[in-house]
């Protein structure tokens, strides 16, 4: 193809062809300005990882005027205030040994890179992308009825075979895809049936040139036919998908560039503008008097239509959904909630759920916002009764604390037993600072060598209260985890005496550093606490008198 015609082409022309073509040596990362209102010294801005390169193009084709030079001036002091990683104009001329030298002094008045790109350039560019000059500067429309007639060439060849058919239906995609410089068409085809896909070429090319299908439907008096009609209407008016069968399609009128006047059958199938569109709502829990009680997070995808949008969500745990229409035209909200909890759960985000969910009930109040703070309306609860229980909503409260002191935070449930919660149940109380009774029946305990007498002598009595530690943390099990607590163990045990085997040393006294076995006085209770690392202890084996009311035998 020869080189591009730039002395007899208009302005628009010239930039349309050079934003096209930046728009493909830089695919999903140019961006067309619309300069009616200024275009702030850049024609295209590409965004790229290091930030903004800023493109001006004029369409000067001869030695530059005064005048001219002063406008690239401008554009260039306009653009330095969006501070780009660069700058360069685009122009179908290649500057002159002066026009060098006078583009050299402006780079002292801005602190960024400039560069200009002349009429070799583009001409160079652009023969590697041969569609773009067919579309803007050749007989783009005889092009499309020469393949028109092909294509009807090929329906006719259908008879040699499928395999045939594949083959001239791929010669097909590629003639049709050397003409259209906004879209990629994908043709895929089974022999009988075929699917077209157009993909946009470049970020901002379906608003460059928007597809536009007109489409007629019959549909009879049957309940299929009233179902997905149904359907068709509520993705109009709400963005859903929906597939209509062909039986059901009147006419299809199709506005893309390679296919005028194409007559199109086959089934419709009709899904969201943006299938990866989501949206983040806020729910938010109010009483009466206007407090907040409680809020939940919810992020999912999201589809709009001419009436109003919906959102099907879920909450960070997943096991909260939530349905959010909401509908413009009848000025209205519907928000459902459903609540599952099928698997295991971390406590700690399950909590927040879960809190929302226990205040989500008559008198109170949901208000409705997304992530940027809009307010979208509010809805009061008609629910006499939360969807869960305060209980449960404490239980969580309990596990996420036992979680912190043990520094572990595994996944349980989704139910947990009565032992579990029964574990649980110690494991808060002895975090708190409480503590915990059980049984023993005997220990042995190691009297110091340096024992003083006043202290060894509490031995003799019938019973003594016995405080010793033990290294290492307590460990409750909860939904078969276990949670280390604590860096060591107090034990006290209520009432202790000596073995009847030391029954000499009941008159004699307990030599130091000796050890002795002791069993239970009157009551076989001991109580445990956890103690932090830091925590003060009494000494081991330290014993002191059990006092009583009734005098000792003499």
């Amino acid at each position: 193809m020869p080189a591009v015609d730039w002395d007899h082409i208009t302005p628009k022309v010239t930039e349309d062809v050079v934003s096209m073509l930046l728009n493909h040596i830089h695919p999903n990362r140019a961006q067309r300005i619309n300069g009616e209102g200024g275009d702030d010294g850049r024609d295209v801005q590409i965004v790229l990882d290091d930030g903004l390169h800023a493109r001006e193009i004029k369409s000067y084709k001869t030695t530059l005027k005064a005048s001219q030079k002063t406008k690239i001036k401008n554009s260039l002091l306009t653009a330095a205030a969006l501070n780009p990683v660069d700058w360069e104009v685009l122009l179908p001329h290649d500057f002159t040994p002066a026009e060098l030298r006078w583009f050299d002094t402006l780079r002292p008045l801005v602190t960024f890179p400039i560069d200009w790109r002349g009429r070799t350039w583009l001409d160079t560019e652009l023969a590697q992308r041969p569609f773009i000059q067919r579309y803007y500067l050749g007989d783009a429309y005889q092009e499309v009825r020469d393949l028109l007639e092909l294509a009807r060439q090929e329906e006719a060849g259908l008879a040699r075979g499928a395999l045939d058919a594949l083959a001239r239906i791929d010669r097909l995609a590629t003639k049709l895809n050397e003409m259209d410089p906004y879209y990629v068409w994908e043709i895929a085809s089974d022999g009988t049936t075929s699917r077209l896909t157009p993909r946009p070429r470049y970020r901002g090319a379906e608003i460059d040139y928007p597809l536009r299908a007109t489409m007629r439907f019959a549909f009879p008096e049957t309940p299929e036919a009233r179902e997905i009609e149904e359907q068709l209407q509520r993705s109009y008016d709400f963005g859903t998908a929906v597939s209509v069968p062909e039986e059901y399609v009147v006419a299809i009128d199709f506005n893309a560039l390679v296919l005028p006047d194409v007559p199109l059958t086959g089934r419709i199938e009709i899904g969201p503008a943006d299938p990866d569109a989501t949206e983040t709502i806020i729910l938010a829990v109010v009483d009466p008097h206007g407090t907040q009680l409680a809020e939940l997070e919810f992020s999912g995808p999201s589809t709009a239509g001419l009436r109003g949008r919906l959102i099907d969500a879920t909450d960070a745990t997943g096991f909260v959904h939530l349905h959010f229409e909401a509908d413009r035209q009848d000025r209205r909200m519907n928000l459902q909630l459903n609540v599952r909890i099928d698997g295991p759960y971390d406590a700690r985000t399950l909590r927040s759920a879960i809190r929302f969910l226990a205040e989500s009930a008559q008198p109170n109040t949901l208000e409705i916002k997304l992530l940027s703070g809009e307010r979208l309306g509010s809805e009061p609860l008609t629910a006499e009764a939360p969807i869960a229980s305060p209980g449960y909503a404490r239980m969580l409260d309990d596990l996420t604390f036992v979680e912190w002191a043990a520094r572990k935070s595994p996944k349980v449930g989704p139910v947990l037993s009565d032992e579990d919660l029964k574990q649980l149940a110690i494991g808060r109380l002895l975090v708190n600072g409480g503590f915990v009774t059980t049984t023993w029946e005997s220990a042995e305990i190691t009297v110091l060598a340096d024992a003083p007498e006043e202290a060894r002598v509490v031995y003799q009595g019938p019973e003594f209260r016995l405080a010793r530690t033990e290294d290492g943390p307590f460990a409750v099990t909860i939904g078969g985890n276990e949670y280390p607590l604590g860096a060591r163990r107090l034990i006290v045990m209520e009432t202790a005496q000596l073995a009847p085997e030391h029954e000499d040393f009941r008159h004699n006294g307990v030599p130091a550093g000796s050890t002795v076995r002791v069993v239970p006085g009157s009551s076989n209770a001991v109580r445990l606490w956890i103690l932090s690392a830091d925590a003060p202890v009494p000494d081991l084996g330290l014993a002191e008198p059990v006092e009583s009311e009734e005098q000792p035998e003499s």
